[in-house]
Formats: structure tokens, C-alpha cells, sequence
């Protein structure tokens, strides 16, 4: 019987490493409560990046329209393999190439700013300026942006990291890590 009584924690802990979960942030929650978490989520990081500017997804659609910014997709290449935003480059290209973007704006992006703001901070470092994404790929989407897969094609697919930012707006089939791929 102890035995038994010993291996649930055990149990627990093994479904929690494997499994995606089955709760989502997102449950039960309408469109317009999801873009407002979108938001006040980004709000709680972004005074993690002090030297760090923002730059919201509408202004950013703007500058993309008119061909004047190049997005830094920061995000680990699993999630980058499901869409990016268009045109977006990854991170180790931009730090090889960074002089060919010289003469347009450069916004990182993750999924919701947390980790584009790190990459942000560390080219400011280098005297380079990143702008943030406020409120990363998921604000893009609510914003009316578009997502493209590997491929160039137009996908309605986002690969949101975990649970707690499955935010995206009605009509997209999301994505996300379980606990082992987040940690390895």
C-alpha cells in the first residue's frame, strides 16, 4: 500500500514532463478578453527591458506595408517552423547580417515580448537599436497580421509556447510546447 501511496507524486510529476497539458489561458475566455490578457501580459514585461522600446503591431503593419522593417523572429526554430511573421528573419541571422537591415527598422518578436525583449536589451548593448514587439506574435494576429509558414504561404497557425499564452484570436489552430521541450 505505501508503495502506491508513493508513486503518485512520481506519476504526476512524469504527466506533467510529457504531456502538453490539457488547460489552456484561453479557456473559456471570449476574443475580447484574450486580446486584453495579450496586452496586460506584455505590460508585465515590459518593464524588464527599461532601455528596451516598444513598437505596437499596428504601427509595425504600417512600416511592413511600406517595406520599411525587418522582423527578428527570437523564437526557438520548432516554433518558427509552425509561421512567422512575413519576411521575419531568425535572431542568428540578423546578429550574422544585422548591416544589411541598416537602413530599416528592426523588430523582434517572440510570442508575447518577453523573450524578444531580452534579444532587444542585448543588441542595445551593442549600440544597436531592436525595437520590441508589443505584445509579440499574438498582438500581430489580433492586429489583423498575417502569418506565413516555411514556405512563403499564408497560414491562420501560431505556435504560441505554453498554456499560458494560448491567446490567439478565434479561427487559429495553436501550438504549443509541454513542459519537457520548454525545459530542453
Amino acid at each position: 500500500m505505501m508503495k502506491r501511496i508513493l508513486a503518485i507524486p512520481y506519476i504526476i510529476c512524469v504527466f506533467m514532463l510529457f504531456s502538453n497539458g490539457a488547460v489552456y489561458a484561453g479557456d473559456g475566455l471570449n476574443d475580447a478578453e484574450k486580446e486584453a490578457l495579450v496586452y496586460r501580459l506584455y505590460a508585465s514585461y515590459e518593464n524588464a527591458f527599461p532601455v528596451v522600446r516598444s513598437i505596437s503591431a499596428r504601427e509595425t503593419r504600417d512600416l511592413h506595408q511600406q517595406g520599411k522593417v525587418v522582423f527578428v523572429d527570437v523564437r526557438k526554430p520548432a516554433e518558427r517552423d509552425i509561421s512567422m511573421l512575413p519576411g521575419a528573419v531568425s535572431a542568428e541571422v540578423y546578429e550574422m547580417r544585422g548591416a544589411q537591415f541598416k537602413d530599416r527598422t528592426v523588430v523582434a518578436y517572440c510570442t508575447i515580448g518577453y523573450r524578444s525583449g531580452k534579444f532587444a536589451e542585448k543588441m542595445a548593448e551593442k549600440g544597436l537599436m531592436v525595437f520590441n514587439l508589443e505584445g509579440g506574435i499574438l498582438a500581430w494576429v489580433w492586429e489583423g497580421g498575417s502569418l506565413q509558414d516555411a514556405g512563403g504561404q499564408t497560414v491562420k497557425q501560431v505556435h504560441v509556447y505554453a498554456e499560458k499564452w494560448d491567446l490567439a484570436p478565434g479561427g487559429y489552430a495553436t501550438t504549443r510546447f509541454g513542459l519537457w521541450q520548454r525545459l530542453f
